[in-house]
């Protein structure tokens, strides 16, 4: 997914969709395309998506501009209904937002991304950060692994322009 599309460039929602279909796509191979099974499993995995609202607007509150809340809010509401797994991937986007916020350790950041193997679910990370963390621009710079598009340079310039924007706004 992270070669097919650019950070950016793509609604967060069609983005948890696309990462759930391709999160529970492997999981209905692993279990042998047994679709009771994986039935299952999705509800059990929207139910502890669900049980972790409260949680992440907590979190979200404290690390995420004010500006960008309401935001945060739909692109939540998308990723309890049909958001891969159950949680984890916020959970990491959460971690990673706060490190940034609280420390500014990009390396330990970069560390919390690395944690998971599975492509989609980083290219999915990148894309939350950048678009919720003040230093996801450059968070996304450093873990992308190859250059910017030239797309990707409009893109990240813009959301520069938009963080000292509500930087200035702050101070």
């Amino acid at each position: 997914m992270g070669d097919t599309f650019k950070i950016g460039m793509l609604r967060l929602s069609d983005l948890i969709q696309s990462t759930a279909r391709s999160y529970y796509t492997k999981k209905k191979e692993e279990l042998g395309g047994d679709d009771s099974q994986l039935t299952t499993l999705i509800n059990a995995d929207y139910e502890e998506r669900k049980d972790q609202i409260d949680k992440w607007a907590e979190i979200a509150v404290d690390v995420i501009d004010q500006e960008l809340i309401e935001t945060f809010k739909k692109v939540l509401f998308d990723y309890v209904k049909y958001g891969p797994g159950n949680g984890s991937s916020l959970d990491l986007v959460m971690n990673i937002i706060s490190e940034l916020k609280v420390s500014d350790n990009m390396d330990y950041a970069v560390e919390i991304l690395n944690s998971t193997p599975d492509e989609d679910t980083k290219f999915f990370i990148q894309n939350m950060v950048f678009e919720f963390s003040n230093k996801g621009p450059n968070f996304v710079t450093k873990t992308l692994g190859r250059p910017l598009s030239a797309e990707e340079i409009v893109s990240f310039d813009i959301k520069r322009k938009e963080v000292s924007k509500r930087e200035q706004g702050t101070e």
